[in-house]
């Protein structure tokens, strides 16, 4: 017997136990006995009676135990007679039930003795579906009581009930039938649809509604959705799915944190990421709770805790009649997710796993040796000849270069093919009391850079019990554990000659230099001084071997969280359901990196080590009261609620360097000698009180309106500001339940929507409103003293930035809802921004935060989907499309009106600006015009010096615009040079399917977006030696003919002013059209094959990320350095790039 076989049989051996009853078939009337008493007590008779008939008799009436003198003979009388004899003598009335007969006393005098029977038979039958099919895995309960079964594979049952039982059969997707017995053995029961079940419901916040009856803005992707693409953490499954949703994976390293925005970013320095909420417990995917400053890498993903193969659905708020429930934390908008929980019928166990192979999308053309060591000639004679440095002479003969050919390809050295391997095994199943779903998960993903992974390990436990008819309790429970190998990459892993990582290090890296030290065999760096590499000698900055730091460097993050809930609904009465809960949400993170002496990285210090930690727990209560009133044309929900929440944060660093030698690492931190750097042990806390109410009404099945409030108590506020009321409206009318709409034949639904409401934002950092002292070490009569002093004034004005918002839209079906359409217009204001406030000296500090900005919002949103073809080939087609305009509409005084933000670039030119009137995400700095073909041309030309901080202004060298045209390129000329936020965002999939196979296909565009690639300051120009990109190598050069300058697509060689200047030159158009994903499945025909103990059979080929057309000239144009900030925006300098991947893979339910 194969072990599938056997698990499918104790499934069954497990619900028989369950559901058994032990009864005897024969009634009381066909029972004899002969018995015989004299003054007897009742229990005397009572158990006489037992050993002759082999029935309990069962009571707990103490006036029935004091019952005595019973005197009577029965010979060979039946039980029913003798029992009517006991009713009349005695004033008991009987009861059986099966073997149990219950003994209860008259309430008042009766003539007639009472004696009740109820007999138990077995029934059997089978259960069919609107086909005509055996439908397995539907309930069979007798009512009333917690006696039941479930179907067998062909749809077939047997069970023993009461012979007057009324049966319910239920299935779900199906109408539950109420059976009456009446005497009957053997039933023939098919099932008919249950249209109301079919109709799409969605979870909203705090509870559930259907898709027909929602007044807001909700967008929904279903575990089917989420099966066609694989992701490592469940926001990834939103790219191009949800109209007015934009993600950006700010990075390609494995775990990776995403960059979310829903509907726009309505901070500048607070945050704008969503509120996620799991099962009901709301938690923010921010850096801090899965971050240290110990790891020299981007962030990773809080969510990537979280398994996507546990969720059943997604669903996505985005209006304030859908947010308002979430009061101070739904400006951002708010993303639900639901697990997958068991349902009665069918125990099923399923198994799923897939591999793949992961390679870098494209990597970035660079000069191979010998057009390096011409182009290092180049430098050094431009020096001479242009510059006037005598000392300058060419190192490379030709015959040299000839010699030199490709040299070392430190991308290709850097990058590799990495396999990822996912793999899902689950339970799930129950009863019509009893619900199950256990979920164990392992995803191992490679990096395409070397050392650098993820690997998941997951379990989740769902249970729901229902106690009696009217209370019911469950769990969420999961436990996930991850450990990451970081790769150090871009400006968090910024290392000695190179600011931009390992993949900057990569590009720019001189290529006549070898990985390996051919007489050494050990790793080469730039500093190799042997006759045959003549090039890796007398550089101006020193640079490193990137391909040594990836193999011996450590940078490791390891997680454990978990995330836990209880809950117990209780039916008060008819419609009245309160409902409780408790979680709680535990994490730790532990982050380690050490940079060892021998990769020369950290030689200078002796090796370089960091460790740090961060652990939260978060724990919630959440209590609601549930009313629903029908009536006629009436329909009314009311939710009250009461919700607290409190979470607490530990954290510590440290780091050090001056290592003895490498062996340790940094298992022994102290050891170092150089800069012992603890920082000290941070604690934080805050705390959310609330009171929430929603009241849904539907009049005629025409006219639906929302109310929602929320009040809220926050600890981060100051003490005048701790409390905020956000409250909602929202109408909806479904014109297409009216008789003027009905009569269109083609309209099969038409929903109008409007709603308006207030909503906030918290996420500032905690105790800002509160004044600060830090302490420091002061010198006093030459003795160091440690002291305090006041470091932030106090603000008790403190307050959540608001959102307030309009939308407008309507739902449409046309032709029995083949097509449908939803369209949204909406207008976010924000006000009461937290921004730094410049204030008088005289109080003793320069600056306060204050609330007193505001941002806008506008757009537009449309999704449509159709069913093209349905039969026996199917195809559906499905697109989203969304706009949005982000408007700073206040910066405070006039003296504020315009702050320099984003990255201080080289010689501290700032590169982003805010302005009143303006989006977030400008890029400041001056337009260019190509280069000058002359000397002459370039000394006619206004003068650039006050920009570029160079005096010389000769031929090949970058032409900027004076476009105030004053004679003079200065600060007054700096103007808006891109943009980093689309126009335009969305995706559209197709899926088609004939027989068992099917192909489907799900694209994301993203349009009007800049980057601003300051990996193309490192790989021009030469500057410090740097090797260049492969565009560079048709550049300006003075030895060219004007004919050959005309035709260069690049300004000349060692143009270094560039690199004191933010300018157009290195901002990118990044605006791309992507597969995101392609999947071609067959699913096994199983019915032929005779196989019974598999229900559904799997295999797929997938490919991620395989297409991409775009401009951009980086890796990829999905990038943000900056990652969930919303003023470091389009930034790319270094970034891990992301991967493109093929995967096989199966799935297979038992």
């Amino acid at each position: 017997m194969s072990q599938v076989t056997l698990v499918i049989y104790l499934q069954f051996f497990l619900c028989s136990l369950l559901f058994a009853n032990s009864t005897s078939a024969q009634r009381m009337k066909d029972i004899y006995v002969t018995v015989s008493f004299s003054e007897a007590s009742i229990d005397e008779v009572f158990e006489s009676l037992k050993r002759e008939t082999g029935f309990n008799f069962l009571y707990n009436d103490s006036k029935i135990r004091r019952i005595e003198g019973i005197s009577f003979q029965a010979n060979n009388e039946s039980l029913e007679e003798v029992l009517k004899s006991l009713s009349i003598t005695s004033e008991l009335q009987f009861r059986r039930v099966n073997n149990t007969i219950s003994v209860k006393r008259y309430e008042a005098q009766e003539l007639v003795p009472r004696i009740e029977e109820t007999l138990a038979i077995d029934v059997s039958g089978k259960v069919t579906d609107e086909n005509g099919d055996g439908l397995p895995g539907a309930t069979i309960q007798e009512k009333g009581t917690t006696n039941g079964t479930i179907t067998d594979v062909d749809g077939n049952f047997t069970l023993n009930v009461s012979e007057n039982a009324i049966l319910t059969v239920s299935f779900v997707g199906y109408e539950t039938q109420e059976i009456p017995l009446n005497g009957r053995s053997n039933l023939s029961v098919k099932m008919g649809l249950d249209a109301e079940q079919l109709e799409e419901v969605v979870v909203v916040g705090y509870g559930t509604q259907k898709r027909a009856d929602l007044t807001g803005s909700i967008s929904s992707i279903s575990s089917e959705d989420l099966q066609q693409v694989q992701v490592l953490s469940p926001d990834h499954s939103l790219q191009g799915r949800v109209a007015g949703v934009s993600v950006t994976q700010t990075s390609g390293q494995p775990g990776a944190t995403n960059r979310i925005r829903i509907r726009g970013g309505n901070s500048i320095s607070a945050g704008n990421e969503p509120l996620y909420v799991i099962d009901g417990f709301p938690i923010y995917n921010n850096n801090n709770s899965s971050n240290t400053n110990a790891a020299r890498s981007p962030n990773l993903n809080a969510l990537a805790t979280i398994n996507p193969g546990d969720i059943e659905s997604i669903e996505v708020l985005k209006d304030a009649s859908a947010t308002a429930i979430y009061g101070s934390r739904g400006a951002n908008g708010v993303i639900l997710i639901t697990t997958k929980r068991g349902s009665s019928g069918r125990n099923n166990i399923s198994f799923e796993g897939s591999y793949g192979i992961q390679n870098v999308r494209q990597t970035i053309p660079m000069l191979n040796a010998a057009e390096f060591a011409a182009f290092e000639n180049e430098i050094f004679l431009y020096q001479r000849d242009i510059l006037g440095q005598s000392n300058r002479v060419p190192v490379y003969t030709d015959e040299q270069i000839a010699s030199l050919g490709e040299g070392t390809n430190w991308q290709d050295e850097l990058f590799r093919s990495a396999p990822i391997q996912n793999y899902q095994l689950s339970f799930t199943g129950g009863d019509a009391d009893t619900k199950y779903s256990i979920i164990g998960g392992y995803t191992d993903q490679q990096g395409i850079i070397l050392n650098s992974d993820f690997k998941r390990y997951s379990l989740r436990v769902n249970l729901d019990k229902t106690i009696n008819t009217r209370i019911r309790i469950g769990n969420s429970s999961s436990i996930n554990r991850t450990t990451s190998n970081l790769a150090f990459t871009g400006a968090a892993g910024g290392i000695q000659g190179s600011g931009s990582g390992v993949v900057g290090v990569a590009m720019h890296f001189n290529p006549i230099v070898p990985v390996h030290d051919p007489n050494t065999g050990e790793y080469s760096f730039d500093d190799l001084n042997v006759g045959e590499y003549p090039g890796a000698v007398n550089r101006s900055v020193p640079f490193y071997n990137p391909v040594a730091l990836a193999e011996l460097a450590t940078n490791v993050s390891q997680s454990l969280r978990s995330l836990n809930s209880v809950f117990g609904e209780v039916d008060l009465m008819e419609n009245l359901t309160f409902r409780t809960s408790l979680g709680a949400d535990f994490m730790t993170t532990k982050q380690k990196s050490y940079m060892p002496a021998s990769t020369k990285f950290a030689a200078a210090v002796g090796g370089s080590a960091r460790i740090g930690q961060v652990e939260t727990f978060t724990w919630l209560n959440e209590n609601t009261l549930n009313y629903r009133y029908l009536s006629g044309k009436h329909n009314l929900n009311f939710l009250i609620g009461y919700t607290a929440q409190s979470s607490r944060t530990e954290r510590f660093e440290v780091n050090d360097a001056g290592f003895v030698n490498d062996v340790l690492a940094e298992n022994n931190i102290g050891t170092g000698n150089i800069n012992a750097n603890p920082v000290p042990p941070g604690v934080s806390e805050w705390g959310l009180l609330s009171y929430l109410a929603r009241a849904n009404y539907i009049f005629s099945e025409r006219y639906l309106f929302t109310l929602t409030a929320r009040y809220d108590g926050s600890s981060r506020f100051g003490k005048d500001n701790k409390w905020g009321f956000f409250p909602s409206a929202a109408f909806a009318w479904r014109l297409s339940e009216e008789g003027f709409i009905q009569s269109v034949d083609a309209i099969s639904l038409l929903k109008l929507r409007s709603s308006y409401g207030l909503t906030g934002n918290q996420e500032i950092g905690i105790y800002q409103s509160l004044a600060q002292m830090s302490s420091s070490i002061y010198t006093i009569g030459g003795s160091s003293v440690a002291g305090f002093s006041s470091t932030r004034i106090a603000n008790p004005n403190l307050k959540w930035e608001t959102t307030s918002q309009f939308d407008l839209g309507f739902d449409l079906g046309l032709f029995n809802n083949r097509l449908s359409i939803v369209a949204d217009y909406y207008l976010k204001k924000t006000e009461d921004l937290l921004l730094s406030v410049q204030i008088p000296s005289t109080s003793g500090f320069t600056s306060s935060l204050q609330n007193i900005g505001g941002v806008k919002n506008e757009g537009f949103e449309l999704s449509i989907n159709t069913i093209i073809l349905e039969g026996d080939f199917n195809w559906d087609f499905s697109v989203n499309w969304a706009t949005n305009k982000n408007t700073v509409t206040d910066l405070g005084d006039e003296d504020q009106r315009l702050i320099y933000s984003g990255w201080n670039v080289l010689k501290g030119a700032p590169a982003s600006l805010l302005e009143v009137g303006q989006p977030i995400g400008n890029f400041v700095g001056w337009k260019t015009n190509g280069w000058f073909l002359t000397d002459a041309e370039a000394a006619a030309a206004p003068d650039q010096t006050p920009a570029d901080q160079n005096p010389r202004q000769l031929g090949g060298n970058i032409r900027y615009v004076d476009i105030n045209d004053d004679g003079v390129v200065d600060d007054d000329d700096r103007t808006t040079i891109g943009n980093a936020l689309p126009k335009w965002t969305g995706g559209f999939s197709s899926s088609f399917s004939f027989g068992g196979l099917s192909l489907s296909t799900i694209w994301t565009f993203s349009v009007g977006n800049d980057i601003m690639n300051f990996n193309k300051i490192e790989n021009h120009f030469g500057i410090g030696r740097y090797n260049a990109s492969k565009n560079f190598a048709n550049r300006w050069s003075y030895m060219n003919s004007e004919e050959e300058n005309l035709n260069a697509t690049a300004p000349t060689v060692l143009d270094s002013r560039n690199l004191f200047s933010v300018i157009d030159y290195w901002v990118e158009d990044a605006s791309y059209l992507r597969m995101r994903n392609i999947t071609l499945s067959y699913d096994f025909p199983l019915s032929k094959m005779k196989l019974p103990f598999i229900q559904s059979a799997q295999v797929y080929v997938s490919g991620q990320n395989l297409i991409t057309f775009t401009e951009y000239s980086g890796f990829d144009p999905e990038v943000n350095l900056g990652e969930q900030d919303n003023l470091l925006l389009g930034y790319d300098y270094g970034a891990y790039p992301a991967a493109k991947s093929y995967t096989l893979g199966f799935r297979f339910n038992f």
